[in-house]
């Protein structure tokens, strides 16, 4: 029997089935080896602020006007009733209705952020909502809140550790909550010592806690940090992206715009800053790790890079590039004495928010180039994203300035037809 192991490398998005969503296509350019020529497409449309298909996009200047456009959001989008009945009608966005909980609903709709100490962090953002939507009984003089938070009857809270404990009514045979299960405050007792807590992985029973136990335990949970997120998805995802975010890396980023089922509603501080610069490879987490992944071999002792080779692909001048063939370009490019920026914007001269980022912006002797290498070519929706961008560069006149090359029908690069097409596109304009 053959015991060779049998690998496989996931080249194309499967997680979602709508193979036209624009928020994925925006994640998309976090994702791939080989990056889709219309990646940058999509972030101009995001830096214009259009709001689209299952995209909506909100540019933001400050807290305040961050708040602003969250509480419309949420008020928009989950049917939220304003005066009297706004209580009561986010309550039913949460699973609620009639005294009664449809614990699943909690993860219907989620606030996510990539940092939880900062003035766009969860904690922030969990004290504001927790604020606009529970203020009554935040205020009530007869109920006092429980743990720092002051989480209150019809708070939406996560578990934050594992808990061995027996579920009630009793005889289920259920008895563990695990580390990052979502659920509501369905019951706190009279004696206002303890608060039951429905799930929404367990909806048929509910789980006690006293009030002492309640910090080491729980924490609110409108805004979670794209790390808790991991592996959940919901119907709506409300995406706050600040600009200072450091916990911030490609595939951070990725998983946050990734985790909606319907619709992502993403708020940008200012502009596209952030969302171009973790396109960066050295952004990556993986360029982190020491180890080859599904790899038939242990990376050698004294390979003098720190960095695996199946996982980064630096040029000798120590510029980080996204694929290997964008690789041989550049050293064809630095053994011609071409310098070149990776990824630099090329802006519309009648509006700088509509933008693209080339391969490489070529400049030799004052002149300048823009070179575009395409990988997939036989992947329709690869070629129709090129021919988009293509009508780009031709409507803004930079046509007559492009360079491009491509890779074989199997994925093979000849380093000398990059060389032939540099020397004859380039050093003999």
């Amino acid at each position: 029997m053959d015991r060779s192991p049998l690998l496989a490398r996931l080249s194309e998005r499967a997680r979602h089935e709508a193979h036209n969503s624009r928020a994925l296509r925006l994640a998309d350019g976090y994702l791939r080896e080989s990056p889709n020529p219309g990646d940058d497409e999509m972030l101009s449309a995001v830096s214009r602020g259009e709001s689209e298909g299952d995209l909506e996009v909100h540019i933001w200047n400050d807290v305040l006007e961050l708040n602003d456009l969250m509480r419309e959001s949420l008020v928009r989008l989950l049917g939220l009733r304003e005066g009297k009945l706004i209580y009561e009608t986010f309550n039913r966005s949460l699973g609620g209705g009639n005294g009664q909980w449809n614990a699943e609903q909690a993860e219907s709709w989620q606030i996510l952020s990539p940092t939880r100490i900062h003035p766009t962090g969860t904690t922030e953002l969990n004290r504001i909502i927790q604020l606009r939507f529970k203020k009554g009984l935040l205020g009530a003089t007869w109920f006092r809140g429980f743990g720092e938070q002051q989480i209150v009857w019809t708070d939406k809270v996560i578990q934050i550790v594992n808990r061995s404990v027996e579920a009630w009514p009793r005889g289920t045979g259920l008895d563990y909550v695990a580390n990052g299960e979502i659920g509501i405050v369905t019951r706190t007792a009279r004696t206002n010592e303890s608060l039951d807590v429905t799930f929404s992985t367990q909806k048929d029973v509910s789980y006690r806690y006293y009030r002492p136990q309640v910090d080491d335990n729980l924490e609110l949970a409108y805004a979670l940090t794209v790390h808790k997120s991991q592996g959940s998805d919901f119907d709506i995802v409300f995406f706050v992206l600040p600009i200072a975010a450091s916990t911030l890396s490609r595939e951070l980023l990725y998983t946050g715009l990734t985790r909606f089922r319907k619709r992502l509603v993403l708020f940008l501080e200012k502009d596209t800053t952030t969302l171009e610069a973790v396109r960066k490879a050295e952004t990556s987490d993986t360029l982190l790790r020491n180890t080859e992944l599904f790899q038939l071999f242990v990376r050698p002792e004294d390979l003098s890079t720190p960095f695996p080779a199946d996982l980064i692909h630096r040029t000798t001048t120590g510029v980080l590039v996204r694929s290997k063939s964008e690789l041989v370009v550049a050293e064809v490019l630095s053994k011609l004495g071409i310098s070149y920026d990776y990824e630099r914007r090329l802006v519309n001269r009648s509006d700088e928010r509509d933008f693209r980022l080339p391969d490489f912006t070529v400049s030799y002797q004052g002149d300048v180039f823009y070179w575009e290498h395409l990988g997939m070519m036989e992947v329709p929706s690869y070629r129709e994203a090129w021919e988009r961008k293509k009508k780009w560069y031709e409507a803004n006149g930079f046509a007559d300035r492009l360079i491009v090359t491509e890779d074989g029908p199997h994925g093979e690069l000849d380093a000398r037809e990059i060389e032939r097409v540099a020397t004859q596109t380039v050093l003999r304009a």
